[in-house]
């Protein structure tokens, strides 16, 4: 896949990035957060059918989003409420992704560029202000980063049931299936404790980053796995 790009609806940032196939994905959360959707995990888990997972460095450090299909772009405009969401398609539709399919990126205000030394001009003071931005994104995130935990510390957090420990058997193995195919290490923690002939052991326990634990509980969701 190629960089993430991004492109800018009425002040909202949607990034892109294009797939090995030539055709666009759309960052799942902007295009969800610019549609009007509260809860936008919850959207896309219900709304998208082909919803990818992306690896995204920063500070050294590796992150994952969600990305989907043009397709399932249309199923979240389809849904929502936001009187917007019919000015996004055509946004999207006449302007973004033929912009995408013909240069492999999307300078904002390019339809509307009289010459080529023009179009040239912007994407140079583009370039140049989204360097400055993401120096600054950069520095103003990294106490932002989100926190890597374990798999019975993610359900606690989400307030999820009570799961078996067969569910968070497949849940530890499909994120450490997620992390291993991206390359990202996989951070652990040792906790003292103790075992069934009341020795003090230090047990260890996998740590992993939330967008990675949020893809593996949708996919074993999906495939009929039980968390009961």
């Amino acid at each position: 896949m190629t960089e993430i790009q991004a492109f800018n609806f009425k002040g909202a940032e949607v990034r892109t990035v294009t797939g090995t196939d030539g055709e666009p994905r759309f960052v799942a959360k902007d295009v969800a957060e610019v549609l009007g959707y509260g809860d936008t995990n919850q959207a896309i888990r219900k709304h998208c059918k082909a919803p990818e997972i992306y690896p995204v460095e920063s500070t050294g450090q590796v992150r994952y989003i969600k990305i989907i299909p043009e397709r399932d772009v249309y199923r979240l405009i389809m849904r929502s409420r936001l009187p917007q969401a019919e000015a996004f398609e055509d946004w999207v539709v006449g302007t973004v992704l033929p912009a995408i399919r013909k240069t492999g990126g999307y300078v904002m205000g390019e339809e509307n560029m009289e010459t080529d030394e023009e179009l040239a001009l912007r994407t140079i003071e583009m370039l140049r202000n989204k360097v400055e931005q993401q120096a600054k994104k950069m520095e103003q995130q990294r106490a932002k980063l989100e926190e890597n935990l374990s798999v019975d510390s993610y359900r606690a957090f989400h307030k999820r049931n009570n799961w078996s420990q067969s569910f968070k058997i497949k849940m530890g193995k499909k994120a450490t299936e997620i992390c291993t195919s991206n390359g990202n290490e996989i951070s652990t923690q040792y906790t003292e404790m103790k075992n069934t002939h009341g020795k003090i052991i230090n047990a260890k326990t996998n740590l992993y980053p939330i967008e990675v634990l949020d893809f593996a509980y949708d996919e074993l969701i999906e495939k009929g796995a039980s968390p009961l």
